[in-house]
């Protein structure tokens, strides 16, 4: 559903930009993320690839009025068994000091290029594909 969202949100023309790391903490995860690029940036989505470390923490900022930071991934795991959280803002001082930090992150981020990323080798495809198998309970 949120994949849906952000597609929906880029097809009206809202900014959507999305940031990931570029190594992840596992094998799975990185090739299972990178296995939903091709529709977002096919729908205009701009993808960020976090090149300074690991990334952990989810950030969500709406328009300057509302933002979420926290560990939660969007899944039932996050949900039920690790009993991850994510904490809501809408104070705009708190908001604003939310964006600045992400805007220091995208300095450090490369934007993936659709072509580029659509050239990518058969074996980053079949890495992907594999992965996104176990996409639902990683």
């Amino acid at each position: 559903s949120i994949r849906t969202a952000l597609k929906a949100a880029a097809t009206k023309g809202v900014e959507v930009r999305v940031m990931v790391p570029e190594k992840n903490d596992s094998f799975l995860t990185q090739y299972a993320s990178r296995s939903y690029f091709p529709e977002l940036l096919l729908e205009g989505i701009e993808v960020y690839s976090y090149q300074k470390g690991f990334m952990h923490q989810k950030v969500m900022i709406v328009d300057g009025d509302l933002a979420s930071v926290g560990t939660a991934n969007m899944d039932m795991r996050s949900f039920q068994l690790n009993f991850e959280v994510n904490v809501f803002f809408t104070d705009a001082e708190a908001i604003r000091t939310l964006e600045a930090h992400f805007e220091e992150d995208m300095v450090d981020s490369e934007k993936l290029s659709p072509v580029g990323f659509y050239k990518r080798g058969m074996a980053d495809r079949t890495k992907e594909s594999f992965a996104r198998l176990f996409s639902g309970v990683l």
